[in-house]
C-alpha cells in the first residue's frame, strides 16, 4: 500500500530533504543531547502542540500496545517519538507539521478493530522505502526510548508523523499542480 506521498516529485520528498540536511540535523540533535542530556528540545516538548501530542499519544498507545505492555510507558515513548519527529521536521524545514491530520487519523481509527495493526503495517512500509529515515530513527532510538523496550513504538509513532507530514506535502503539491492545468489539458 502506498499513500499520497508517492506522488511527490523526488525533490519534495522527505528522504531527499533529510539526505541534504542529514549532517546538520544529526549534529544539532547530538548538540541537544550534550547540552541538555536529552535529544528532545524543551522548545518542542513544551510547545503549543504539547497537549495535543500527549492526547494523541494516549489514543495511539491504546491502539498499538500489546496486552503485556505498560500503557503509560508506551504512551510516554510515543509522545517522545512524536516530539522527536516534530523537531526533525522543523529542522529540515520541509513543511510544518499540522496536528489535525494526526488527530483525524487517530480519531477515525479508534473504533475500528485491528486499526493499530493497519497503522503499524502502513508505517513500516513507509519506513522501509526510506532508508535515511530508518537510519535516523535507529541512531536516536536509545535517546527516545531509554528502556530499550519499545523501539517498535518509536518507529510507529515517529514514522506516522513523518508519513502524515509528507502526505500533507503531497496533497498541497497536487492541489497546486491541478490549479495550473488548463481545461484543454484535462480534456486530452
Amino acid at each position: 500500500m502506498s499513500g499520497m506521498e508517492s506522488f511527490l516529485p523526488e525533490e519534495y520528498q522527505f528522504e531527499t530533504a533529510l539526505a541534504e540536511g542529514r549532517e546538520s540535523v544529526v549534529d544539532e540533535l547530538f548538540e541537544g543531547i550534550e547540552a541538555n542530556d536529552n535529544v528532545i528540545s524543551a522548545d518542542i516538548e513544551f510547545s503549543d502542540h504539547f497537549l495535543e501530542l500527549w492526547s494523541f499519544s494516549d489514543a495511539l498507545a491504546t491502539l498499538v500496545k500489546s496486552e503485556t505492555e505498560n500503557e503509560k510507558e508506551v504512551q510516554a515513548v510515543i509522545y517522545r517519538s512524536f516530539c522527536f519527529a516534530v523537531q526533525v521536521l522543523d529542522k529540515i524545514q520541509l513543511c510544518p507539521f499540522d496536528t489535525a491530520a494526526l488527530g483525524d487519523m487517530i480519531q477515525g481509527s479508534q473504533n475500528l478493530e485491528g486499526a493499530g495493526d493497519v497503522i503499524k503495517e502502513e508505517v513500516q512500509e513507509y519506513i522501509s522505502r526510506r532508508p535515511g529515515l530508518d537510519s535516523l530513527l535507529f541512531s536516536f532510538m536509545a535517546e527516545i526510548d531509554d528502556k530499550y523496550l519499545y523501539d517498535h513504538h518509536v518507529e510507529t509513532a515517529a514514522g506516522l508523523l513523518f508519513m502524515l507530514s509528507e502526505r500533507e506535502q503531497a496533497e498541497a503539491y497536487l492541489e497546486a499542480e491541478s490549479e495550473s492545468l488548463t481545461p484543454d489539458i484535462l480534456e486530452r
